[in-house]
């Protein structure tokens, strides 16, 4: 159930009888439009963008048992997912990084991905600069712990 919210760019909804937050801010497309797609690292998707959408759901982290943290999650990816079958070009913003995301890569820096990997293992072969779904995180374990090729 959606409720009304004074701020046009929140809404809320009621997700088994608790209040859920939605941010929908606009921060894309328009004047960002005119650079050109591989000028910065962030995926294209967001020179057109009509919205970025933040889904926030959150479970009490003192007496959440897993499976309600887990129902919480999959939740969250239900959601998404049906945010991303109906969108032109989907995409994630990275300073928003969320482990959830599939396919990470194309996500968070879209076609300009390769070039960014290419940098990166020219710049740093031996990964001393990692992160979980970061540029060249997919030969690393989910902790980034282990190389896993």
């Amino acid at each position: 159930m959606l409720a009304h919210c004074p701020y046009p760019f929140i809404s809320v909804i009621y997700y088994r009888n608790s209040p859920w937050l939605i941010f929908d801010s606009l921060v894309g497309g328009g004047v960002v439009s005119n650079v050109a797609p591989d000028a910065m690292a962030v995926n294209p998707a967001f020179r057109g963008m009509l919205s970025d959408i933040t889904i926030a759901l959150s479970w009490n982290v003192t007496t959440a048992t897993p499976q309600e943290v887990l129902s919480v999650e999959q939740t969250v990816t239900e959601w998404a997912d049906g945010i991303r079958a109906v969108t032109k070009s989907p995409g994630a913003y990275v300073n928003e990084a969320e482990i959830l995301v599939p396919k990470f890569q194309d996500a968070y820096w879209g076609s300009n991905y390769p070039r960014l990997r290419a940098i990166k293992q020219k710049i740093d072969p031996k990964d001393l600069l990692i992160v979980r779904q970061g540029v060249n995180s997919e030969g690393w374990d989910d902790e980034i712990m282990c190389k896993t090729t």
